[in-house]
């Protein structure tokens, strides 16, 4: 009955605790929800030469792919991939150097890398420097790849995030070798108008444009820089979406989950059972207790039997047999502490047949009553005002 009673109660718990469930984890401490995002970043090249190309100077970072039903869109941090004018007047110094004429440059090309080593052209969409955001757009959609999803729009801020970016070193990029970072989610503010996040990530230029998660796998920011020795930014999802609503950019957002409605009837039921299961414990452990000698209250028990432990002055009622002594915090229903020589569990005091009797129970420094060392596990007759010692700790058994 007391079985039936536990198996409804856990039922009950388990049905009203599932709102409140944990991420699942893989094997490597990843929420598999953030591990199945791999297939959706890319590495992002940037590219400018020479007409006769003889020259070429190169930019790589991070981005993931956003779309709707299809990969259309690409987005990626503006700062480290779009090359500023004073840059292209420096590379077109640098190359111009030994020839007869001023070099002229090529429209810079950009281009992702995915699927080991596929590369595939994309153009220029959308950037914005306040935000640090821009967004290439694919000629054609990328089949088979997977679009992140945007984190919902009401969702409170985590308390970890995560960072999904490829390695410096890295030369095939596919799914396994995505690197996912996490740290804590550190500040939420409000930068020219912008939403910024800051966490507890270190990170280098390569990561520029990864996809800042959170545990359920959404996106909820794109990363820009460090922002310290151990700390890096980011523009919220909120700065990006004012960018894709603006060009009508169609993508991904999760739903804000719903909590599950649990009945009145179900929380009645599950108290009731609750309560039962208290009950019957409580029956158990009288029951249990009212077996052994002594009682549980020491009421059977003749006079007022305790112990005075004779180096503290102490005075300890016992209240129920077998009374355990001995160093264990829990076990022992008397714990001597400040004592090494004192076994966990060194001795016991029992009633039996209207008699005290003491027993050492096998103690490491022996027990002795009235100046005899007593055998291991047998019972001796223990009086009122009878002495004995716990290795070399004396009591004083009184009734």
């Amino acid at each position: 009955m007391l079985l039936a009673f536990l198996l409804v109660f856990l039922f009950f718990v388990s049905a009203a605790a599932e709102e409140n469930a944990e991420t699942d984890q893989d094997r490597n401490g990843i929420p598999d929800a953030v591990e199945s995002t791999a297939s959706g970043i890319v590495r992002v090249e940037a590219s400018v030469s020479d007409r006769d190309e003889k020259h070429r100077s190169v930019k790589s970072q991070t981005g993931f792919l956003l779309g709707d039903e299809s990969a259309g869109y690409v987005i990626t941090a503006c700062h480290g991939l779009l090359f500023s004018g004073e840059e292209l007047d420096r590379l077109r110094e640098e190359w111009s150097v030994g020839e007869e004429r001023e070099i002229s440059l090529s429209e810079t090309v950009y281009e992702i890398i995915y699927n080991g080593d596929i590369r595939k052209k994309v153009s220029l969409f959308e950037d914005s420097a306040g935000k640090d955001i821009a967004i290439l757009r694919l000629d054609s959609p990328l089949a088979g790849s997977l679009c992140l999803t945007l984190a919902p729009e009401e969702d409170p801020a985590p308390e970890q995030v995560w960072l999904a970016t490829y390695p410096e070193e890295t030369e095939e990029y596919i799914e396994s070798a995505v690197s996912f970072r996490f740290g804590k989610l550190l500040e939420e503010r409000e930068e020219d108008e912008s939403p910024i996040l800051l966490y507890e990530i270190r990170t280098d230029d390569f990561s520029a444009g990864a996809p800042v998660l959170d545990p359920e796998g959404h996106v909820i920011g794109v990363h820009g820089t460090a922002s310290g020795d151990n700390s890096s930014k980011a523009s919220g999802a909120a700065a990006l979406t004012r960018m894709l609503d603006h060009e009508k950019i169609a993508y991904r957002r999760a739903q804000a989950p719903q909590k599950k409605k649990i009945g009145k009837a179900v929380y009645v039921l599950g108290t009731i059972a609750f309560l039962l299961l208290v009950l019957l414990l409580v029956l158990l452990i009288r029951t249990v207790l009212s077996r052994r000698k002594g009682g549980p209250d020491g009421r059977d028990l003749p006079g007022r039997p305790r112990i005075l432990r004779m180096n503290t002055r102490e005075t300890v009622p016992v209240l129920m047999t077998p009374f355990l002594i001995g160093t264990h915090e829990e076990r022992a229903a008397y714990c001597v502490r400040g004592n090494a020589k004192v076994s966990r569990i060194h001795a016991a005091i029992f009633y039996e047949g209207g008699k005290f009797y003491l027993a050492d129970l096998g103690s490491r420094n022996g027990t002795s009553l009235n100046g005899r060392l007593l055998p291991a596990r047998e019972k001796e007759r223990l009086h009122d005002g009878d002495s004995f010692y716990l290795a070399n700790e004396e009591f004083v058994f009184r009734t």
